[in-house]
């Protein structure tokens, strides 16, 4: 899914910035996309790695326009099991990925996009977080269901702003 939105978009005239893992195929991609593509590693669940890919790709495109989230992931494990409970730190370590990460990359980008001239609609980009809302679903819980609302939050919060976050 991320390669296939980077790819439409850059095909769509946008010049591509991946954000992954360092051990991710990332460069190959970017170099696949084309000459206005770029990769920067990060940590998608640190802030502060978050932040130093979002200011790299603003300095070398001179804004952002959108930022896409696919990053997620889930445990396919039952609440309880013949184990035992199923593991709060495993659990912890999903709502992390899926509800904290897909918030705070969705609140970094709406903090860069806010400093782009408004459109004739008065937006200044859009921001969204789609794997999250898919592979939260994965485990029993609320999970799901609360990553299908994180944008719901930062929308209303960033409607000032001109960002428009948002979810496939």
């Amino acid at each position: 899914m991320a390669r296939a939105t980077a790819e439409m978009l850059a095909e769509r005239g946008a010049k591509v910035a991946i954000l992954d893992r360092p051990s991710s195929a990332g460069e190959e991609v970017a170099a696949a996309i084309g000459a206005d593509s770029v990769f920067h590693p990060l940590d998608v669940c640190d802030s502060a790695s978050i932040a130093r890919a979002l200011d790299a790709v603003v300095e070398r495109f001179g804004a952002l326009h959108v930022g896409v989230n696919t990053a997620g992931g889930g445990i396919a494990r039952r609440t309880l099991a013949k184990e035992g409970p199923h593991p709060l730190d495993d659990f912890r370590a999903v709502v992390e990925l899926n509800l904290i990460a897909s918030f705070d990359f969705l609140r970094l980008c709406a903090e860069r996009m806010a400093r782009n001239a408004p459109n004739a609609d008065g937006e200044r980009g859009v921001a969204r977080a789609e794997k999250a809302r898919r592979e939260g679903c994965l485990i029993e819980g609320p999970v799901g269901r609360d990553a299908d609302e994180v944008a719901g939050p930062a929308a209303r919060g960033n409607a000032g702003a001109g960002s428009r976050p948002c979810q496939w």
